[in-house]
């Protein structure tokens, strides 16, 4: 059972970068442009990206920072609407959403790249020591 399970948590930590890459080929070859391929990409594997970090966070400290993930999302989220007030004047909820999520898709993406790093050099010094 134990066996199950960390089969599943990798395979979720391996998730984002296989959903990425799948959905680049793939709009890629259907439609030939590389700028809509990369944001498509971009688009379907956020969630893949933000579910990673909160299996690692939890693979590394044994921690569950569900709540601190949501809150940095909406966070996120409160200041692409604010921001995008104060500059057009008023709200266009699809471009706030669409920037809103792009944007959570770096700041996840990034987080999963460093915490893979962080996670190998921690177990690294724990076997080690």
């Amino acid at each position: 059972m134990i066996n199950l399970i960390s089969f599943l948590i990798a395979g979720m930590v391996m998730l984002p970068l296989a959903a990425y890459l799948l959905i680049f080929i793939g709009y890629k070859w259907l439609t030939g442009s590389h700028r809509k391929s990369v944001q498509m990409a971009a688009d379907g594997s956020t969630i893949f990206f933000v579910t990673s970090v909160y299996f690692i966070i939890y693979t590394i400290w044994g921690k569950s920072l569900f709540l601190m993930i949501l809150l940095v999302i909406l966070i996120i989220g409160a200041f692409f609407v604010i921001t995008h007030w104060k500059v057009k004047g008023e709200i266009h909820f699809a471009k706030v959403f669409k920037g809103a999520w792009r944007f959570i898709f770096l700041i996840f993406a990034l987080a999963y790249f460093v915490l893979i790093v962080l996670g190998m050099i921690y177990r690294v010094i724990e076997y080690t020591c």
